[in-house]
């Protein structure tokens, strides 16, 4: 299966990002101090072999992103990606380099789907100090993350004439971890099934299961924004 893949095939050292003080987000508000020129170009090729991304889009995407001294930064011109193996928010102004954006002046962001769909993240070190996590729900008392960590498989296929294992193809896997919090207590780990479910809200049973009740299908992340947003109500 053909998947549209970014690589990245040089990196920039030691980027900084800066915000200007104003609400305005014009080419300008964003400074790099390095005082190196960018080297991240990233190219869209099509992968035969190889199965997945280490990115989370297929492409540059509409991004917002909120520093850490509250600025606000939108410009709909520029263009966004998540690289889920190092961590790392990357931003394009001409689809020709990438700037790889300081993680510690980050305090959240929103990435935007195919279907404009947004989707949230921001950093929660006692999940992950390294990789931003996604909001899946949030509200007074309940906040739902998935933390995704995605690792590279190379080819591993072997054939003893007997029998056949492993894959004849490249992989980079996805594994996915959720977690919930209580009126902004410590994260807890939560797996998709009821039974842990219960285990986390059991302070709320009986609004857990009318929501049970009233909701069939896989638990994926749509399952899980439902519930979060039933359980905060």
């Amino acid at each position: 299966m053909k998947k549209l893949s970014l690589t990245i095939i040089a990196w920039f050292a030691l980027l900084s990002m800066v915000f200007c003080q104003s609400g305005n987000t014009d080419s300008n508000s964003i400074l790099y101090s390095s005082g190196t020129s960018s080297s991240i170009i990233p190219v869209f090729t099509y992968a035969e072999a190889t199965h997945g991304s280490q990115y989370l889009f297929d492409g540059w995407v509409k991004g917002t992103l909120i520093s850490t001294d509250g600025t606000v930064y939108n410009e709909p011109s520029y263009g966004f990606d998540y690289d889920k193996i190092g961590g790392a928010l990357l931003f394009t102004k001409d689809r020709k380099s990438a700037i790889q954006v300081d993680g510690s002046k980050i305090k959240s962001f929103t990435l935007y789907d195919k279907q404009d769909d947004p989707e949230n993240f921001i950093l929660v070190p006692v999940i992950d100090p390294a990789h931003f996590v996604q909001v899946i729900a949030e509200g007074g008392k309940y906040r739902i993350y998935k933390l995704t960590l995605t690792h590279f498989v190379k080819n591993n296929y072997h054939n003893d004439g007997m029998t056949a294992t492993g894959n004849n193809y490249d992989e980079y896997v996805d594994d996915y971890t959720y977690f919930v919090t209580i009126n902004g207590g410590a994260p807890q780990k939560m797996v998709l099934k009821k039974k842990s479910l219960r285990e986390v809200f059991k302070n709320d049973l009986d609004k857990l299961n009318s929501f049970f009740d009233t909701k069939s299908g896989d638990m994926d992340d749509s399952y899980l924004r439902e519930l979060g947003d039933y359980m905060t109500k």
